[in-house]
């Protein structure tokens, strides 16, 4: 099978023919369509751009797209991790299923853990410390990073937290819009998510460029609302995923107080 990878959002794409011209995940045009590809090269054929371009999956031969962009031009890619899109639907699912809409007295007055998580530095105010765990990648996105924490509540939490931090190899940088707009796409790409709304907007964390995403939706009858930030800067990304009962107002006034409270200390971390 031939699959054609898509620059802005990382997708692989099913060839099924050489008039493959956009995106079936993020609906971009492909830039490396078998037309615009003829266009820079009119002398190689239709064998050449499957070889060069396209990705044999039963030759088990991986094509490094980003040959034809040289580090100077940095490849701006969609760094959404694990399962490149998907992650960004996992996440969020993992949040609202696991969110209870009591919260306890105990919970609301417990000291607040203000921690740095990981060695890339993402601080963070949370009523609980954060766990670390650990998600399944593919070959391809472990040859893209260099390094990639994953913490998350524990089960049961009122307000479930996932953070995501990525050190990726230096020749990518960080698509942060191309990230959120992952988040906002999982969720409309989600059949059981119904009346699904947001807004985002751009905001600055510690010197880099982030978007927050925040929103809700009906899932299962339950009416969930979340909230996510995703930072970036050089090959740097950073996400965080909150979410909570749109109902329980003590569960949404600590999911603004998590939001509130996060920063970036990567120069200066430790990392825990």
């Amino acid at each position: 099978m031939l699959l054609l990878p898509c620059a802005n959002c990382s997708f692989n794409n099913v060839v099924k023919s050489e008039l493959l011209t956009f995106c079936s995940n993020c609906g971009k045009k492909l830039d490396n369509s078998y037309s615009s590809w003829q266009a820079k090269y009119p002398n190689r054929t239709l064998k050449d751009w499957y070889e060069q371009v396209c990705i044999d999956t039963d030759k088990k031969q991986t094509v490094n797209y980003r040959r034809n962009h040289p580090p100077a031009n940095k490849t701006k890619m969609l760094l959404i991790i694990a399962t490149g899109f998907v992650l960004a639907s996992g996440i969020i699912y993992y949040a609202a299923k696991n969110i209870y809409p009591k919260v306890k007295t105990a919970f609301i007055e417990s000291q607040w853990k203000k921690l740095t998580y990981g060695a890339l530095g993402l601080y963070i105010e949370t009523p609980d410390v954060l766990l670390p765990y650990q998600e399944k990648l593919t070959d391809d996105i472990l040859k893209s990073l260099q390094r990639v924490e994953y913490y998350k509540s524990r089960d049961g939490a009122t307000v479930t937290i996932t953070l995501t931090n990525a050190q990726y190899n230096e020749d990518i940088v960080a698509n942060v819009d191309g990230s959120a707009q992952a988040i906002i796409n999982s969720f409309k790409n989600e059949k059981t998510n119904q009346h699904f709304n947001y807004t985002q907007q751009p905001v600055q964390i510690n010197g880099y460029n982030a978007v927050q995403v925040s929103g809700s939706y009906i899932k299962d009858g339950d009416d969930i609302s979340f909230q996510s930030l995703i930072a970036g800067k050089a090959n740097y990304l950073y996400i965080v995923n909150i979410a909570y009962f749109t109902k329980n107002m003590r569960a949404k006034n600590i999911a603004q107080h998590i939001a509130k409270s996060i920063a970036i200390k990567r120069e200066n971390s430790a990392g825990y």
